[in-house]
């Protein structure tokens, strides 16, 4: 399984777990410092294709001990499944379909929008090329889903 992990922790807040599936290494680096830049405590797992990631959730839910993600950024243009595919995997699965999946997509297809909201997405970002765009679209989707969404355990895996 190829699934790398960055932690950015600052003792005493909860950490809230990302799970980046993506394989542009410029991306990954924007990813990572977009939310840092949130200043919220966070581990940043990137798995690098679908099966990866399949593999890497599929061992986390069946890890009762391990914490799922508190969100999935799902490039949509991934290798060996496409992003669609992932999704359609995780929404379909009974102990995966909680977690939030925001799908990235460089398309401007309602084509495209329409599949994710079929296979219900939790969201869809527009993955802007210029880098500037790109992380302010990441620290966006990173302030809504990590830091204001109510979760069954708290705001954003905040105890309550």
């Amino acid at each position: 399984m190829n699934v790398k992990t960055a932690d950015h922790r600052d003792v005493g807040n909860a950490c809230r777990e990302v799970l980046l599936v993506g394989t542009d290494p410029a991306n990954i680096q924007l990813t990572r410092e977009a939310l840092e830049a949130l200043e919220l405590e966070h581990r940043l797992q990137v798995a690098e294709d679908g099966i990866a990631a399949l593999k890497y959730l599929t061992q986390v839910v069946a890890d009762r001990l391990s914490r799922q993600p508190d969100l999935v950024l799902l490039d949509a243009d991934i290798s060996r499944m496409s992003g669609l595919e992932v999704l359609a995997v995780i929404k379909s699965d009974e102990q995966m379909k909680s977690i939030p999946v925001v799908l990235m997509s460089s398309s401007a297809s309602d084509d495209d929008a329409a599949d994710a909201c079929r296979l219900n997405a939790n969201g869809i970002a527009h993955k802007p090329l210029e880098s500037d765009s790109f992380m302010e679209v990441i620290r966006t989707v990173g302030r809504f889903w990590l830091d204001s969404v109510l979760k069954p355990d708290g705001p954003a895996g905040k105890p309550h």
